[in-house]
């Protein structure tokens, strides 16, 4: 299966699941908008997938983009840069998370906030930004 001449857009690419998910769909050519709060870590990302293609499939094309999303006025900025870079949107995976661990009773709100921002909110307003080229992908 190959995703050559796609364009895939993953949050939370600088580690964990989305770091797994860029590698591997960079491997299968798609090109690849990296999200994350670490443009060093992203770089990174980028390089390991273009040092990983096979001779085979030419090397995808990757671009980095720092952005909280737990913040709105960066998440809201991503799409217009999106689409100005890329003009289309295939595929979008949301791997960015936050969580907070410990007792109810000690956490603040703003933990809890903070989550809400990151695992929810986030998601929703990207996902509503970028709708119109994902419907236009099917």
């Amino acid at each position: 299966m190959t995703f050559k001449g796609q364009v895939a857009v993953i949050t939370g690419a600088s580690s964990g699941i989305g770091r797994a998910i860029a590698v591997g769909l960079g491997s299968k050519g798609a090109a690849l908008c990296l999200i994350g709060r670490s443009l060093d870590t992203l770089e990174a990302v980028a390089e390991r997938v273009r040092a990983d293609h096979s001779s085979g499939i030419s090397a995808p094309f990757v671009m980095c983009y720092q952005a909280d999303l737990s913040l709105d006025a960066e998440t809201e900025e991503l799409a217009p840069r999106l689409k100005k870079d890329f003009r289309r949107v295939d595929l979008l995976v949301h791997s960015a998370g936050a969580i907070a661990l410990g007792r109810l009773e000690d956490s603040p709100v703003e933990e809890f906030d903070h989550q809400y921002r990151t695992n929810v909110r986030a998601p929703y307003v990207l996902t509503k930004a970028l709708l119109p080229s994902l419907k236009a992908a099917e």
